[in-house]
Parts: structure tokens; sequence; C-alpha cells
């Protein structure tokens, strides 16, 4: 199983600064893979929650797929913003997508 690793906080929190720092995507906002050349590998970065920069639910489960599918992908790193979910995709629904593809471990800090 590949590890999908949500970090979860207000608006305005830092979670896309922690995710960037960690992560090493380019900006707090970015929306895709990120490769180290060295080993060949790569993560899937979501910085900007879904909430604050709308996901439909199809993308996401695109992306999931295409995480799920591609054996140099390690995981999933995704920022969600647990407030406003009927303007948005809300948490339960992004962790439901997630558990159901039963390639992912859940993880939320």
């Amino acid at each position: 199983m590949k590890p999908f690793i949500a970090v979860v906080g207000g608006r305005n929190a830092g979670k896309s600064t922690v995710i960037s720092s960690l992560t090493g995507c380019p900006s707090r906002t970015y929306r895709g893979f990120v490769v180290d050349l060295a080993a060949n590998e790569s993560i899937y970065v979501i910085a900007s929650s879904p909430q604050e920069k709308p996901l439909a639910a199809a993308e996401l489960t695109r992306v999931l797929n295409r995480v799920t599918a591609d054996p140099q992908c390690h995981g999933i790193v995704i920022a969600i913003q647990p407030s406003q979910p009927y303007r948005r995709l809300s948490m339960e629904v992004i962790f439901r997508a997630a558990q159901r593809t039963l390639a992912y471990d859940l993880h939320a800090t």
C-alpha cells in the first residue's frame, strides 16, 4: 500500500508551507509529481487544499488512479481544510475516495 498523507488545518494555518518545505515542491499551490531524480522515485503533492483551490471529485479520482498505477510513485501528500464542505469536497469524501482504491494507507496530521 502507498501512503496517503493528509495535513489537516484551518485556512492560513501553514499546511501548504509545511508540505512545500518537506517535499521541495516549487510553490504552495503546486499540484503534481515531485521527483527524486537520484532514486527515480516520486510522490504526488496537492499543496493547496481542495477547499481553498477547488478540486473536483472526478479529478481527485484521476489523481488517485494515476498514482496507484505508477510504480515509481510512492504516495500522496495532500493539504485539507476541514471547513465549508458544502462548497467543495469534504474531508470525508477525500478520504473515502482514497480508501475505495484499496491502494492507500491513510494518515492524517
